[in-house]
C-alpha cells in the first residue's frame, strides 16, 4: 500500500493568517450614515423623495434635497443647498471656515447648524451673505427657521419666522425680537444675552450670568445657574431665577416671579404680580407708583425684605400674610415668612410678625410696631419724628417716642 503524507511547513514565529484589504470608514453627516455621497470635485446632487443624508465632500457643489427630511454636509468649497419640502438641516463643517455656502430651506421647518464650530460665528436669517466666521460669507435664507450655534461667542439674529435657537457653549447674543411666532431660545454654557419676540417664548439661560428678556406674549423665562437678570415684557410672564443671586423684573402684565435659590431681587412692576423668593435672602421691591397693582410677596427660607423705599405716599406694611398692605385699597400681601421691611418717604405704619424683624421707617413720621412676640426685633425710625412700639428685648434706633 502506498502512503500519502501531508507536509505542512511552518516558519519560525506564529501561524500566518490571511489578511483583508483595509476599508474606508463609511461617510457620515451630523452623526448619521450618509445615503448619498459626493466626490472631491464639483458635484450636482439631487436627493430623493425620502429622507436623505447627503455628504457632498469637497468641490463647489449644488445639492437639491427634494422631498423628505434631508440633512446635508457640503464639505469644503462654495456650495449651495436647497432643502426642498419638509424639514431640512444644513450642517456647517468643523474648522474656521468651509467656503462660502448658501442654504435655502424651502417649505417645512429648516435648521442651520454650526454646532461643530469652536470659534464664534454670526448667523442672520436674512438672505444676505454675512454668516459664519469673519469673511466666510455664508448665506442663510429667510426661510430657515432654526439655528444651532457653535462653542464660541456667537451672534444670532432671527427673523419673524424663527422658532428655535440653541446658542450652544460660549457667550452668545441671541436676538429674536423680530419674531412673530412662539420660539424656544436656549443659551446653554456662557454668559448669554437673549431677547424674545412678540409671542409666548420660552427662554432658557442655563449656566453663566445671563440677561434674558421676554418682549410681548406670555413668556416663560428660566435663568438656571449663575447670576442672571430676567426681564418680562408686556404680558403675563413666568420668571424663574434658578441658582445664584438673580434679579427679576416683571414689567407689564400679571407676572409670577420665582427667585428659587440664592439671594434674589424681585420687582413685579405694573399689574397684579406674585413674587416668591424661595431659598436665600430675598428682596421684594414695590414700584414707585401706588397704582402698580395688587401684589403678593412670600419670602421662603432666609431673611427676606419687603422694600417700599421708592414710594412717596403714606403706607401700611404688615408682615402677616393678609392683603392689607400699601396705600389704602391697594391690597398688597406681604407674607408671614417675610422678616424685614422698609417704608417710603411719608408717614408709614410698619408692623412685624413672630419672626425676628428689622423694620425701617425710612423718611417721614413713621409708626413702627414690634410689640407682642418673643422674637428679638429692631425698630429703626431713621429720618423723621418716629414712634416705636417695642418689647423689652427689642432694639430701637432713631425713635423719638
Amino acid at each position: 500500500m502506498r502512503k500519502i503524507w501531508l507536509v505542512m511547513l511552518i516558519t519560525a514565529g506564529s501561524l500566518a493568517t490571511p489578511t483583508t484589504p483595509a476599508r474606508a470608514a463609511p461617510a457620515t453627516c451630523n452623526g448619521l450614515a450618509a445615503t448619498i455621497v459626493g466626490t472631491a470635485g464639483n458635484d450636482v446632487i439631487t436627493g430623493t423623495a425620502g429622507n436623505d443624508v447627503i455628504a457632498a465632500f469637497g468641490g463647489n457643489d449644488t445639492v437639491s434635497g427634494l422631498g423628505g427630511n434631508d440633512t446635508a454636509c457640503l464639505g469644503q468649497g462654495n456650495d449651495f443647498f436647497d432643502g426642498g419640502t419638509l424639514n431640512d438641516t444644513f450642517v456647517a463643517e468643523a474648522g474656521a471656515a468651509d467656503g462660502t455656502d448658501s442654504f435655502v430651506g424651502g417649505a417645512g421647518t429648516d435648521r442651520v447648524s454650526y454646532g461643530a464650530r469652536t470659534g464664534g460665528v454670526t448667523v442672520t436669517l436674512d438672505g444676505v451673505a454675512n454668516d459664519g466666521t469673519l469673511f466666510e460669507n455664508d448665506n442663510n435664507n429667510i426661510d430657515v427657521e432654526e439655528v444651532i450655534g457653535g462653542a464660541g461667542p456667537d451672534k444670532i439674529l432671527g427673523n419673524a419666522a424663527t422658532g428655535f435657537v440653541d446658542g450652544n457653549a460660549g457667550d452668545d447674543i441671541i436676538d429674536c425680537s423680530a419674531g412673530t411666532r412662539a420660539a424656544i431660545l436656549v443659551g446653554r454654557d456662557g454668559h448669554d444675552t437673549i431677547t424674545g419676540g412678540t409671542q409666548a417664548d420660552s427662554i432658557l439661560g442655563f449656566a453663566g450670568n445671563d440677561v434674558l428678556t421676554g418682549g410681548g406674549g406670555r413668556d416663560s423665562i428660566w435663568g438656571h445657574a449663575g447670576t442672571d437678570r430676567l426681564l418680562g415684557g408686556g404680558d403675563d410672564d413666568i420668571l424663574s431665577g434658578g441658582d445664584g443671586n438673580d434679579a427679576l423684573l416683571g414689567n407689564d402684565g400679571d407676572d409670577e416671579l420665582l427667585g428659587d435659590d440664592g439671594n434674589d431681587t424681585l420687582a413685579g412692576q405694573a399689574d397684579d404680580d406674585v413674587l416668591r423668593g424661595g431659598d436665600g435672602d430675598d428682596t421684594g421691591i414695590a414700584s414707585a407708583s401706588a397704582v402698580d397693582g395688587t401684589d403678593s410677596f412670600s419670602g421662603g427660607a432666609g431673611v427676606d425684605l419687603a422694600n417700599y423705599s421708592a414710594r412717596t405716599d403714606a403706607l401700611t406694611i404688615s408682615l402677616d400674610g393678609l392683603a392689607d398692605d400699601g396705600v389704602p385699597g391697594e391690597g398688597d400681601n406681604n407674607g408671614a415668612d417675610v422678616e424685614d421691611a422698609i417704608g417710603g418717604s411719608r408717614g408709614d405704619v410698619l408692623t412685624g410678625n413672630a419672626l425676628s424683624n428689622h423694620l425701617n421707617g425710612n423718611t417721614g413720621d413713621d409708626t413702627i410696631n414690634t410689640v407682642g412676640d418673643a422674637a428679638v426685633d429692631v425698630a429703626e425710625g431713621s429720618f423723621g419724628y418716629d414712634t416705636c412700639n417695642t418689647d423689652f428685648a427689642d432694639t430701637e434706633l432713631g425713635c423719638e417716642v
